[in-house]
């Protein structure tokens, strides 16, 4: 069971039991609720709000993040999974259980490559730049941060203040591909860590 720990859709409960847990790994409250304090800390330091803010999720999984996001009103939240069956879980959570005709227009949902993803974002006109990018990749997926990089920068829909929040459950020196990154803050609960990124000055 999933339950909305912030914003308009506080305490709401979703049941992600039919979910098969090899496909999906909900974010640990905790993790969640630090994902958000890191978001917030930002805005507040960089003096925006996050109501004008687009969040991207690119690994959506059963969409507790990005619906969290929703549920603290970002401006738009864009949810990926390349798994059909949990955007559709997602699609129906926020059709059946969220069930709030105000953010009809605040979400999109794509089920294709992460690689992918900015071409579709540029093409389809759906935010000229994202201020949030959230990873969860599957355990057993070695992102290619250098590509993801390349496609955000080539569609012009990243710069020096988007934040990339990374959850994993390995050690930065672990992780391959962080050419284009700078780490500027870690946190750990558990085995799982958080880290914080941006891009690097050329």
């Amino acid at each position: 069971m999933i339950i909305i720990r912030n914003g308009k859709y506080k305490n709401k409960r979703i049941d992600d039991s039919k979910l098969d847990s090899n496909i999906t790994r909900p974010s640990k409250d905790i993790v969640k609720n630090s994902v958000f304090n890191i978001i917030r800390s930002y805005a507040f330091t960089n003096s925006k709000d996050i109501k004008n803010m687009v969040f991207l999720d690119l690994f959506s999984g059963t969409g507790s993040i990005g619906i969290e996001a929703l549920s603290l009103e970002f401006e738009k939240v864009i949810f990926n999974d390349k798994n059909k069956t949990v955007i559709n879980f997602i699609d129906n959570t926020l059709k059946n259980v969220i069930k709030d005709k105000e953010i009809e227009d605040k979400y999109h949902l794509f089920n294709d490559d992460y690689l992918e993803v900015p071409n579709i974002i540029k093409n389809k006109n759906i935010v000229d730049s994202i201020d949030v990018i959230f990873l969860d990749p599957p355990y057993e997926l070695t992102l290619d941060f250098n590509s993801l990089i390349n496609n955000l920068k080539t569609n012009n829909l990243v710069n020096s203040k988007t934040v990339f929040i990374y959850e994993i459950d390995k050690k930065v020196e672990d992780i391959p591909h962080l050419e284009e990154l700078n780490l500027v803050k870690e946190y750990k609960y558990g085995k799982t860590y958080l880290y914080l990124f941006f891009l690097k000055d050329k």
